[in-house]
C-alpha cells in the first residue's frame, strides 16, 4: 500500500454558461469549494444566449466532483478538461 496520494492542484475547464448567470456569483461559488484557492474565469465566446468560458482553479486538493456539481448548479454544462496538474502528498 502506498503512504501517498494524487491530489488535483490546478484544473482549466471548458464550459458552456448561459448568459444570465453571472461569472462573479459562479466564480464565488467554485472559491468555496473544498480545496480551492483561486478561481480564475475568462469568457472565450460570446453568443445570444450562451458564454464558452474558461474556468482556472487552484488549490493544495481541489474536490472535482464538488466543482463539478457546483458548474451544474448553476445550469453551466462542462465541455473539456483542457489542462490538469496533480501532485503526489503523503497521507496524513
Amino acid at each position: 500500500m502506498s503512504d501517498s496520494e494524487v491530489k488535483v492542484k490546478r484544473i482549466v475547464i471548458d464550459v458552456l454558461k448561459p448568459r444570465e448567470i453571472s461569472l462573479v456569483d459562479l466564480s464565488k461559488a467554485l472559491c468555496e469549494v473544498s480545496g480551492t484557492d483561486d478561481v480564475a474565469i475568462v469568457v472565450k465566446e460570446v453568443d445570444a444566449n450562451t458564454e464558452t468560458i474558461s474556468i482556472t482553479i487552484e488549490g493544495k486538493n481541489i474536490d472535482f466532483e464538488d466543482i463539478t456539481d457546483t458548474i451544474e448548479e448553476y445550469s453551466c454544462a462542462i465541455r473539456s478538461i483542457d489542462e490538469i496538474e496533480v501532485y503526489k502528498a503523503k497521507k496524513e
